[in-house]
């Protein structure tokens, strides 16, 4: 089995996986910022809890990923959930950036990210909610990376918050499990003012995932 699936995959198991972080949002803001804090926190007390080192499907999933990026010059970028970086790196790497902003809730994984991507002095790491994170006003590309699962009814709240701060000709990056994707990318879609304008829809033997490109089509 790949090492970056610790389980088979069990969709009943994602499913009430799902519903528990759907629950942990209900009470509001205040208690779903403590859950969350409190479990990304303890999923890195070690490091690498998602197999990014060393997995042919995590390393196979993150090239698909870059693969949809446009080779353009960005001046902002930012990274919701950037975890220990191991995404943020290979992007710096591999795009024309001036400026990145990689958010996670965790403090344990900010640190390994900073040491991880150390050498891009255009890089900054910030351990924060990304609901109370200071950003700059506007981003030319914005990456979410297998985050909606953890946001429960909060999805709309964060499409609401990140597609203003899209330049005009601004690109979102949105990649998650397939068929879920198509209801987790749905809440960027809804207000009309971005569409697909490339998608990808890996049905990998170990877990399908999508990796939706949306911009205003300009």
């Amino acid at each position: 089995m790949d090492q970056g699936i610790r389980y088979p995959p069990n969709r009943v198991r994602d499913a009430l996986h799902r519903v528990l972080f759907g629950l942990v949002a209900a009470p509001g803001p205040s208690f779903q910022d403590w859950v969350l804090r409190y479990f990304f926190e303890r999923l890195y007390r070690r490091p690498n809890p998602w197999s990014y080192e060393g997995s042919a499907y995590q390393n196979h999933k993150c090239g698909q990923a870059l693969a949809l990026i446009p080779q353009n010059a960005y001046g902002h970028v930012l990274e919701v959930g950037c975890g220990e970086g191991a995404f943020s790196e290979r992007l710096l790497a591999e795009r024309d950036v001036r400026e990145f902003i990689g958010v996670d809730i965790s403090t344990r994984a900010i640190v390994r990210a900073k040491s991880r991507c150390s050498r891009y002095e255009n890089a900054r790491f910030d351990a924060d909610n990304i609901f109370s994170a200071h950003l700059p006003a506007r981003f030319d590309l914005i990456v979410v990376c297998e985050v909606l699962y953890y946001l429960g009814g909060s999805g709309p709240d964060l499409a609401a918050l990140l597609t203003p701060k899209l330049s005009l000709r601004g690109r979102l990056l949105l990649v998650h499990l397939w068929p879920e994707a198509e209801q987790l990318h749905r809440a960027f879609l809804a207000s009309g003012d971005l569409s697909v304008l490339d998608e990808l829809v890996d049905r990998h033997s170990v877990r399908p995932f999508c990796v939706s490109l949306l911009g205003r089509g300009t």
